[in-house]
């Protein structure tokens, strides 16, 4: 019986965490995939196989939650986006040039899908709405 309900439970976990990485797999560009699921996992691993130094960086920042990669980001939007996004603050979101990057940003710090949908390009949208899946 109880080895019946460990099954279960691990079955229940498992669905969920494929639930919660389905908006990630549908990301085309490698990079961005490899975020999204460090991000959704909660582990580095994935970060250490992008190759942009900037996404690394965020990526790294993201899952360690420590904003000293976020400083090492070259790209102004990438590095306020990222410094937005794990301190909460809405403020270095409003600098970002890129709209869609801004969108992201603000989805990140708000909590919420909303900003999301604004996002014109398709994997940094699935990126934003796997961010904001519960």
């Amino acid at each position: 019986m109880a080895n019946m309900l460990f099954l279960l439970i691990l079955l229940v976990v498992t669905q969920a965490q494929a639930t919660d990485t389905l908006h990630c797999y549908s990301i085309k560009d490698a990079d961005a995939k490899n975020n999204c699921l460090a991000r959704k996992r909660g582990e580095s691993l994935p970060c250490y196989a992008i190759k942009d130094p900037d996404q690394k960086n965020s990526c790294l920042a993201a899952v360690r939650k420590e904003d000293l990669n976020c400083y090492a980001i070259k790209d102004q939007d990438a590095k306020r986006l990222c410094l937005g996004s794990l301190k909460q603050d809405s403020m270095p979101c409003y600098a970002i040039r890129n709209p869609d990057q801004k969108q992201l940003c603000l989805a990140r710090v708000r909590g919420d899908r909303l900003p999301c949908y604004a996002i014109k390009d398709a994997d940094l949208k699935a990126q934003c709405l796997s961010d904001r899946a519960k």
